[in-house]
Formats: C-alpha cells, structure tokens, sequence
C-alpha cells in the first residue's frame, strides 16, 4: 500500500530540495563521520585497515545507495527523475546538432505557418467586434414576399427605417446610414474622401463615444441643418496634423461647409458599406474616413415595399428579446406599410429580417480564412509527420541503447517518458522560432491582404493566439515524439540488440511503421500540391474571363464633381464636354470616355428590365444594372461590339440603348433585341436598343450581370469615372491628365490614377491571396515532405547495406541495386 505523505512532511521535502546544496554537504558530513567510527571500531577489533574499511562500507550499504536512500527519503524522487531525463535529453541533442536544427527549424516552419494564421483567424472571426454588447448588434433588412417567393434587395428604404425607428419597440436603439463621396478642400488642392451619411445616435448605439466633440444630435437629423461633420482619427491626424482645437472649425466637403463636431478614437472600427450590405457597389467599398448626418429628403422619407432602397440599419437588440419577437413587429410593420403602398395591390408583402452584425461583417472572409487554416493544418499534419520519421531514424541508432536501459531495468513508461521528454525539448524551441516567425508572417499578410478581408489590422499575436501555439505544440510534440518511441520500446532486449546488427534488416514492425509515416507524407503533401494547383487554375479562369477589357494603355480614374458648382444637369454636361474635349486633345490620348462606374467595382443603378413588346408580371421582370455612359466609353475601355451599333454624338436627344449580351439571349429566340424598346422607370420613357455588346462583370468572382448603356446624357451623375485610352504607356500621360483635370477645376478632387490593369489585378485580390498563400503552404510542405522522405528512406537504404553488398558479390549488377532502391 502506498504511504500517504502529509502536508509537513510535503514541506519539508519542498524546503530541503530549495535548499539541497547545503543539505547534501551535512548529509555527506554526516556519512564521512559514521564511516569513520564504523572503521575505527572495526581496527579496535584488530581488523587492518583495508578490511576494516571494507567492512564499514558493508555496514552502511555503500555510499552510493546510501546517498540515494537519502534523496529519496528527504527530497523530492519525481522532480529528480524529471531533472535527469532533461538533463539526458539536452546532452544528446547537444551530440546531434544537425539532427537538432533540422527538427527545431521543421518545427519552426509548421507551428509559424499555423500561429499566423490563426492569428487572421481569431483577429477577423473569433473575436468580437470592438463594440459594447456587439452580439446585441443586429442588422435589420427587407424582404419582399411575393406570393410564395421571397427576395432580399441588399439596402432598405429610409421611410421603412423611420416606420422601424418609430413603432418597433424590440431595439433599444436603430440607425440608418448610407455612403457618400465629397472632395475635402485643402489649401491648394482637393482630396476624394468616403464617409457616411448616418442617423443620429450611432455612435451611443454602438457604445463608442467620440475622443473629441460630440456625436450628432437629432435636430441635425432635419434638412438644412445637417452641415455638421465627425472625422475618424486618422484623417483628423492625416490631414488636419492632429489638431487638438478641430471641433468648432469649419472644413469644406464638396464646396459646402461643415462645422466639425467629434473626432472618434484611433482605435474606433467601423466595416466597409459594401461589408455590410454584402454586396459590392461601385465607388462604395472604400475605408470610412467621415461621418454627416442622415438628413433624409422628402423622398426618401415615403415607406415603400420595395423602392428607393439605399440604406443600411443597425438595431441593438433589446435585453430579454428574442430574435424571433423583434422579427416579429417588423413583420407587423411591414403589413402595414404595404397595405398603404401603391404596389400592395401587386401582392408584395413588406417583412423584416435580423442578420448577426458581426456575420455579416466577416461572411466575405469566412470561407477563405477557413480554408487557409485547413491548409495550415495539414502542413503541421506534415511536419508531425516528417519528425515522426526522423525521430524513428535516429531512434533506430538508439535501439541498442533501448535494449541496455531495458535490460538494466528500465520501464516501458520509463523509456516513453524519456523520449516525450525529448520531444518537449524539441517542441518548446520550435515553438519560440515558430511564434517570431508567425510575426513576421502576419506583418507580410497584413500588407498583401486585400481590402475585402475586414479587420485586418486588428490582426495580431495576442494571448488567445499564444495559448494556441502552446496547445499545437504540446500536440505535435506528443504525436511526433511518441510514434517512434511506441515503435521501439515494446521491443524485448534481445530483439532490439538483433535489428541493430549489422547483418540484419529492421525489425518487420518499425518497418513497417516507417513506411506508414512515409506514405501518410506522400499522401498530404499531393493534397496540399493539388489543392495549390486547383487554386492558380481558378485564378487563371477569372483572368481569362476578364481579357475582354483589353486592359493594356487604358487608363482610369474615378472623379467627383462638386455639388456647389455643378448642381444642374446642364453644368454637368457642360462639365464633361470640356473634360472630354480637352483630355482627347492630349497627344498620346487615342480616345476617352465616361461611364458612372467602371467594370469589377461593384454594382450601380439596379433597376428592373422592362420591354414594352415582352409583357411579363412585375414581379417576374428581371434586374438589370443600368449603366451612363458617353460615346467613346466603348471603344476607350475595349468592350466588344457583337451586334448592332454604339452610342455616337449625333445620338443627342435621341432615346437609345445598348444592350449586354445577357440580356440578348435572356429574350426569346424569336426575337430580335435590336429595336425593342426598353422602360426606364425614372423618366417614364422608351429608349430604342440600337446595339448589343460583351457582357461585363460587375465583381470577377461573379457571372456579369444584365447590363443596360443609356447615353450619359439621359442621367448625368455626379459621380463618375473617366476611362482613357493611350497609345503608349498609360501611366506617362498620367501627369498630363491630372494637370489638365486641375486647369478645367482645381475643386476636382483627383485620386491615385490606375491602369485598368490595377482595376483588374485589385478586383481578383482575394482569389490571389488565396492562391498565394496556398502555394506558399504548398511549397513549404513538398520540401518539409522532399526533407522527411529522404531522412526516412535513406536509414531504410542504410540497413539494407549488407545485403546489397552480398547482391553485388554474387553477381548483381549495380545499376540492378540503384534500380531496387528507387
């Protein structure tokens, strides 16, 4: 029975191990006294010294066996056995410094290649929004029910918003927002900048109050007293220098105005519009940098089921309410707005939806990050793998030292202690390199990280993702280290000194787990290389699908015209003529041309298609996007003609479209498109198709969506993208095109100028991180893999020397043996 050791004596052993050094000298003071006395009784006895010494050592047991009973009785025997075994361990790796690096950097690489990506993991999805209660966060969308079909439009109307605001009673607090573009006036030039318009109480919504000012108040939620603005900390630090006396001064977006009353914290957060709206829209899917008021217009005050949807709504969840209950009222509010809807009479039926504000936010990114961590986890399966192997390699060398330790008494748990002990040395090494190396990596995918991924520069090596790494470590450190000691350890002593002669093959059962690591090896690294391949060819098809844009000498930019100056259509028009005129005066300009939003940024102007000569339901007409373009937008960006004609200036006046090649095979095969007119429901009036031409995608991961051309004549935004077309290298007339912009109107804020080349390469961002990173993991596992193979097959070449000798020496000829070995 095992003696129970008290809390005292447990004390006492604690106190004497700290203080072991002076308790040993007493101990051994003491034995060097009783052997004296033991001898000098044993000489009073007539003994000689020889033997009187002899006898005395009999008496006490020997000074070995004595200074161990004495560790064991006053010390702590579990902490000495551990103390040992490490101290065994780090002499052999100290013995093997090759076999040490190899493992520790092999290691370094798996453990590194996890612990960053879990930390892009943990930074974009596990963790919180950086809100107060953020699970509370909902966002509330509509849904149109037509008999038994439901939709989902991706905005919601702002009448619809205010009927929410004010009859729903399951949110502590609801806002609406929706993005606007504005140049900020500096000193001597202007700046495009994005922001918000939201509805008062945002920010208390989202329990972050500003660091400076104040948030909006709900009387400047009233047209005409909405000039009020909220910076972000970075462009108050960016372009007002940090100004700590910036609340209270004017600044000017777009030619008005605004009285500066917050700035938010440099830790503030907030998702893109097109990450909460889970659509892309074109000039909508940059960084918030400002806030104004909503200030809705009269017509955007009318509740509709289904109309002038441009806004997104937050709602804080009430405590104690439940999902389905808010759901509930909204449905109840819904009805209600429909009954006195003039579309109610068409069987639509207004209802309210919650979505997670969070899931929302991250959905874009959940499947890559996820993917990217099975990725990582197989490379880790690979290095766990890959040690495995080597391991067993050299504890193959160690068999004879097995069979000696065993046969001196040592235990099977002994010897797997042992040998965990040694993994763990392994690990906690490979862990260290492993976690420096994923900061690194992590500062690398934080730059070539697209936009798409949200919070991305939340990402770091915080605690969660330390204990991660620990836990991993642990893991493979216990798979790796205890495979190949299993393998070895159940071996008798007698078979272990016969499989380490140099006469004999390996034991059939470690052969036989050597060539299981060496496939298991195999078969996750082929995984990984198709993966990686199946990945480059994906982003190639998204390529070829998109050379239609005949991308090289084109260059484009986004402008936007100031409000103040360019409030009608006819200056707008006047405007762009001159833009238009002067730009293609330039030398190297072949032909240039303006649309309201270029291809693969996103969607713009959604619209129902209606053909007077294809009577369908209102219900069943499909949604096109509907696009302003000028005449030489064709011909500047390279969009094929198929059938038909473009748009040219003497089109003036006259009520024409161009069609996309969706749309043509959309309509019946009986019909021709070319003279079928189509509705435009915000003038109420036919446009005659005049032509058809390649379809374009509004996203590259995306099929292009039905596309109608209507002159941009028809609708002069104010927003707009000018696409050039040069005869020679786009960027050189780049500076020629700015000055010429500035000379028309200083007030034209001008931003980076691209090619339509970076149009396309940031519009297939995400599928080439992805693929980057698959390849990266992929290539980092065939050589991981290429380095385990050879440590596991060349052992297996080793012990089959003797026999390939005795092949040779009865007549093989050696290409015959290189052949066997291959």
């Amino acid at each position: 029975m095992r003696r129970i050791v008290s809390v005292r004596e447990t004390l006492a052993r604690i106190k004497w191990f700290v203080r072991r050094r002076p308790g040993e000298q007493d101990f051994e003071a003491e034995l060097a006294s009783h052997l004296e006395l033991a001898i000098e009784e044993n000489l009073a006895k007539g003994m000689t010294a020889e033997e009187a010494r002899r006898q005395a050592l009999l008496q006490l047991g020997g000074l070995d066996s004595a200074r161990e009973f004495h560790r064991y009785a006053r010390g702590l025997p579990a902490v000495d056995r551990l103390l040992g075994n490490l101290g065994f361990a780090l002499r052999g790796m100290r013995r093997d410094m090759g076999f040490t690096t190899l493992a520790v950097g092999i290691l370094a690489v798996g453990i590194g290649a996890n612990t960053a990506v879990f930390s892009m993991l943990n930074g974009v999805l596990l963790s919180t929004l950086p809100y107060q209660q953020p699970a509370r966060l909902y966002l509330v969308r509509e849904a149109l029910q037509v008999g038994n079909r439901l939709y989902h439009p991706a905005l919601d109307n702002g009448g619809n918003f205010l009927m929410w605001q004010r009859h729903c009673h399951a949110f502590s607090g609801m806002a609406a927002l929706e993005p606007i573009n504005a140049n900020l006036d500096l000193e001597r030039e202007a700046e495009q900048v994005h922001g918000l318009r939201v509805s008062a109480g945002l920010f208390s919504l989202l329990g972050i109050p500003p660091q400076l000012g104040r948030e909006f108040v709900s009387s400047e939620d009233e047209r005409g007293r909405d000039h009020e603005v909220i910076l972000t900390h970075e462009l108050w630090r960016s372009r007002f220098h940090s100004d700590p006396n910036i609340v209270g001064k004017s600044i000017r977006l777009s030619g008005y105005a605004h009285n500066v009353v917050g700035v938010l914290p440099a830790n503030f957060y907030f998702p893109r519009f097109d990450q909460l709206s889970g659509e892309a829209f074109a000039g909508w899917n940059s960084p918030i940098e400002y806030f104004v008021p909503l200030a809705l217009a009269p017509w955007e005050r009318e509740p509709a089921a289904g109309n002038l949807e441009n806004f997104v709504v937050i709602a804080r969840l009430k405590p104690n309410i439940g999902v389905a209950q808010a759901a509930a009222e909204l449905d109840a509010i819904g009805a209600d707005i429909s009954r006195h809807d003039r579309r109610a009479a068409g069987g639509v039926l207004l209802r309210g939806e919650l979505a997670p504000l969070k899931t929302t936010v991250v959905a874009a990114a959940r499947k890559i990050l996820w993917m990217l961590m099975a990725t990582t986890t197989l490379v880790l399966m690979i290095v766990c793998v890959n040690l495995g192997g080597l391991l067993l390699a050299r504890t193959l060398k160690r068999a004879h030292e097995v069979a000696v330790r065993k046969a001196l008494g040592a235990t099977h748990w002994t010897l797997l202690a042992q040998f965990f002990i040694e993994g763990l040395l392994l690990v906690a090494e490979g862990g260290v390199l492993g976690v420096l190396l994923a900061w690194a990596t992590v500062r690398v995918i934080i730059v070539r990280a697209p936009l798409s991924i949200p919070r991305v520069q939340s990402v770091c090596i915080d605690e969660h993702v330390l204990v991660f790494s620990v836990v991993i470590s642990l893991l493979a450190g216990l798979i790796f280290s205890l495979l190949p000691a299993l393998g070895v350890s159940r071996l008798e002593p007698g078979e272990a000194l016969k499989s380490t002669a140099a006469t004999t093959t390996a034991a059939r059962r470690t052969s036989r787990l050597r060539d299981l690591l060496a496939g298991s090896e195999v078969a996750l690294c082929t995984v990984l290389l198709i993966t990686a391949l199946l990945l480059i060819e994906s982003l190639n098809r998204v390529l070829a699908d998109n050379r239609w844009l005949e991308s090289e000498r084109v260059l484009a930019l986004d402008l936007l015209v100031p409000y103040n100056k360019y409030g009608t259509r006819d200056k707008q028009r006047q405007l762009e003529d001159k833009l238009l005129q002067r730009i293609e005066e330039l030398p190297e300009v072949s032909v240039a041309g303006l649309t309201n939003a270029l291809p693969l940024k996103g969607s713009m102007w959604s619209e129902t298609l209606d053909f007077e000569e294809i009577h369908k339901a209102e219900q069943d007409e499909p949604v096109a996007n509907w696009r302003f373009v000028s005449p030489g937008y064709f011909r500047a960006i390279g969009l094929p003609l198929l059938r038909g004609r473009v748009f040219a200036a003497g089109d003036e006046g006259k009520k024409v479209a161009v069609v996309s090649q969706g749309i043509a095979k959309s309509i019946e095969s009986s019909r021709d498109p070319l003279g079928l007119h189509l509705r435009w429901q915000q003038d109420n009036t036919s446009y005659s198709v005049v032509g058809v031409v390649t379809d374009a995608r509004t996203d590259a991961d995306q099929q292009a969506p039905l596309t109608v051309y209507l002159p941009y004549w028809a609708q002069t935004p104010t927003q707009l993208s000018l696409v050039i077309r040069t005869g020679g290298d786009a960027r050189a007339v780049a500076a020629e095109v700015r000055t010429t912009v500035r000379q028309l109107d200083n007030e034209i804020a001008i931003p980076h100028l691209s090619t339509l080349d970076d149009v396309v390469s940031a519009a297939v961002a995400p599928r080439r991180f992805v693929a980057w990173l698959g390849t990266v993991f992929a290539a980092f596992a065939t050589l991981l893999a290429a380095v385990g193979l050879y440590g596991i097959l060349s052992i297996a070449v080793t012990q089959r020397m003797n026999e390939f000798g005795i092949r040779l020496a009865l007549g093989a000829a050696r290409k015959n043996v290189v052949c066997l070995v291959i």
